[in-house]
């Protein structure tokens, strides 16, 4: 069944009430057809899919935030329930605060299942509450992120109702229960390697830490977590003596089973056992052994559900706020129509996942709060954060013809006016950013922000055009040769398997 606002011809299909605004389905089909001419009126429509054939009307009326239904018609295929579920479904999308309508005829078993209560004289109402929730999923030493995240949301007045933690994530979770990041600042500003597994360093690249977990998974030598929960212990001891603003909730995996196990904190918990419990949830195995709680074994929560979105909806969450610290592709939980999810996810690598040094978690911190204000709309940008409303359209559209002016580069320009150079230019672009359709601005951005990645710009400060431009052109200076610039001369063959060069053009016209 799909779902369309346009206002159809109902023919002569004996189409019948969803719910008793009117009389009978005579009265109601006969009102359809002056309702649907009228400019104030909207319409949502359910047509099959396979068929292509109206199935469903639903007229209403916009009155402040809610929406005053008129009319509703089905065919006999569909059932009154199903038809008005959809329907309500799609307003609460559209995140009105309440849903009214007036009946003639009550049926009292539907309007239970619809959740609609009476309040007036034939006057029904559903009201809708969008409570929001946190999930911070697990990042090992990139858990930083999360905190720089949440001060942002805070900032913005968008505070958690419901709150879960995986791994790393139940650290930092269990630190905001109170709606506060002070704890977590500390925590973070002081968290080393040493401290949390008692030794220097883990791996610093991917290849050390594999060579460790083979290591450790063979011998079967963990590192000690006792240092984890000397941090853990004073820290869980403050939140848990203050009562709980939200709940929160963590996940861990019981071993070997690997069986996704929850766990809610409630006025019951005791600091030993929360302490037990999120040393459970980060216990990444094989580097540390498995913790044993109540006779049985649980590992790093992340090896079954890495980032519960699923669980927060069904706990009632319409808007969830996804932290993912983890490099490679996001697993999209199933969540009903009516639920937004905003996924937040830093584009750079965060480097090495379990050695933590509290410069590095500075930096996530930073790269939290600026991929958040992106979405949010302070910064523009992907990469980088722009001051809101820089406008790279006038770059996107004159970059090419700078190109030209210079004989270095004419060929450049000449060879971008092939669609085929050019296609694969945007497809290179595309390449690990958000952007896929490119509109001029999109363009511009993701030119100039692929050429500060190539040089090294500095990735924490907000940028204006101007400052950005700067930085690439001293960069530039100092790093002509990082990027692919061509000893020979240029060919159509040459930018179709080496794309960069055409950003070595741009930034040769960038620093004239």
């Amino acid at each position: 069944m799909k779902i369309s606002t346009l206002k159809p011809e109902l023919g002569q299909y004996p189409y019948l009430q969803a719910i008793g605004i009117y009389s009978d389905a005579t009265a109601a089909r006969q009102a359809y057809q002056q309702q649907k001419a009228q400019a104030d009126v909207f319409a949502l429509t359910l047509v099959d899919e396979k068929s292509n054939v109206l199935e469903g009307v639903l007229l209403y009326k916009k009155q402040h935030h809610q929406a005053v239904i008129i009319n509703a018609l089905i065919s006999r295929r569909l059932q009154d329930i199903k038809a008005m579920q959809y329907w309500l479904t799609v307003f609460s999308q559209h995140r009105f605060d309440a849903v009214q309508v007036r009946l003639v005829i009550d049926n009292a078993d539907l309007l239970q299942r619809l959740e609609l209560n009476q309040v007036a004289n034939q006057v029904y109402v559903r009201e809708f509450t969008y409570p929001t929730a946190l999930v911070l999923g697990g990042g090992g030493a990139h858990g930083a992120f999360a905190t720089g995240v949440f001060d942002v949301l805070k900032e913005h007045q968008i505070l958690p109702d419901y709150l879960w933690g995986v791994s790393v994530g139940a650290i930092t979770g269990m630190s905001l229960m109170h709606l506060d990041s002070t704890v977590a600042h500390a925590t973070w500003d002081s968290l080393t390697t040493d401290k949390v597994y008692g030794i220097a360093t883990v791996g610093a690249t991917r290849y050390e830490l594999s060579k460790v977990l083979a290591e450790h998974f063979v011998r079967q030598n963990y590192f000690e977590k006792d240092k984890l929960r000397e941090i853990l212990r004073p820290v869980v001891a403050q939140e848990l003596a203050l009562p709980h603003k939200i709940p929160f909730t963590l996940v861990a995996t019981e071993f070997p089973l690997l069986k996704e196990t929850h766990y809610a904190v409630n006025e019951e918990t005791r600091v030993e056992e929360l302490v037990e419990w999120i040393v459970a949830s980060s216990a990444f195995y094989p580097i540390v052994d498995p913790v044993w709680i109540k006779g049985k074994q649980y590992i790093d929560g992340g090896f079954t559900d890495n980032i519960p979105i699923e669980y927060a909806a069904k706990q009632g969450a319409k808007e969830i706020w996804a932290v993912y610290m983890m490099e490679g592709s996001v697993y999209k939980d199933k969540v009903p129509a009516d639920v937004q999810v905003h996924m937040v996810r830093s584009p750079w690598t965060l480097g090495p996942l379990l050695d933590f040094l509290p410069e590095r978690s500075a930096e996530h911190m930073r790269l939290g709060e600026i991929r958040t204000r992106q979405m949010l709309g302070d910064y523009a940008g992907y990469y980088y954060a722009f001051e809101p409303n820089t406008d790279w359209q006038p770059f996107s559209q004159t970059f090419r013809k700078a190109l030209a002016k210079h004989a270095a580069t004419a060929p450049i320009a000449l060879f971008l006016a092939d669609p085929l150079v050019w296609l694969r230019f945007k497809q290179w672009l595309a390449v690990d950013t958000e952007y896929q359709d490119y509109d001029a601005q999109a363009l511009g951005l993701a030119v100039i922000e692929r050429l500060g990645r190539l040089l090294g710009v500095d990735k924490l400060p907000v940028y204006t055009a101007a400052t950005f431009v700067t930085a690439i052109r001293e960069l530039g200076k100092q790093q002509w040769q990082s990027l692919n610039v061509p000893n020979t001369g240029i060919t159509r063959r040459l930018l179709l398997t080496n794309p960069e060069i055409i950003l070595w053009g741009v930034l040769y016209t960038l620093s004239k």
